[in-house]
């Protein structure tokens, strides 16, 4: 005769291992894999961080004298007015288990959607991570009902606007050293 409590307890035992190895392959996954990823702090913000130093003259502009990546990276703000905490959405590109890339952008209003970063590490341009993480926003900012779609460069950064314009952004107007572009869904 089988003896039940023996039979669940080790049937619960069986589980609880499995649901433990399940995790732990998952949360290596979640690491390792290629490809792009939401926002981890404890993952991605010294990568990210990194990519700001390596960046800032083509991230920053001069006219925004207190942005502080910090800032932006603990409480996903666009800026840090109060009323921004918590409107950014943060994405990264992983590659040979490393952050090389991220996207950050946010809702200016229902319809309309606006790209604040999209940067890759220079030792991975090339491979085509910008234009998936592009991609990805275009994607889920239209997912999210937007219409129109916003982003500020350099109008010496040709790689970046070749990027944009092949991913249908307009050039909208230019404001001394920076170019503005429009994405109309």
């Amino acid at each position: 005769m089988i003896n039940k409590s023996f039979f669940s307890r080790t049937v619960f035992l069986g589980a609880a291992v499995f649901l433990t190895a399940a995790s732990a392959v998952g949360g290596w996954w979640y690491y390792a894999a290629d490809g792009i990823h939401g926002y981890s702090a404890s993952r991605d913000r010294a990568a990210i961080l990194s990519l700001f130093d390596a960046n800032w003259y083509w991230l920053v502009s001069e006219y925004s004298l207190g942005f502080s990546p910090e800032y932006m990276l603990d409480h996903a703000a666009s800026s840090q007015a109060p009323e921004h905490e918590g409107n950014l959405s943060l994405y990264v590109y992983r590659a040979e288990r490393k952050t090389v890339g991220f996207l950050a952008y946010y809702l200016k209003s229902p319809l309309r959607g606006y790209i604040l970063f999209l940067v890759v590490d220079d030792t991975y341009r090339g491979k085509g991570y910008a234009r998936a993480l592009m991609d990805f926003g275009l994607k889920k900012l239209r997912d999210r009902g937007v219409r129109t779609i916003e982003l500020v460069t350099r109008v010496s950064n040709t790689p970046a606007r070749s990027l944009y314009e092949s991913s249908g952004f307009v050039e909208n107007w230019r404001d001394g050293g920076f170019v503005h572009y429009e994405y109309s869904v």
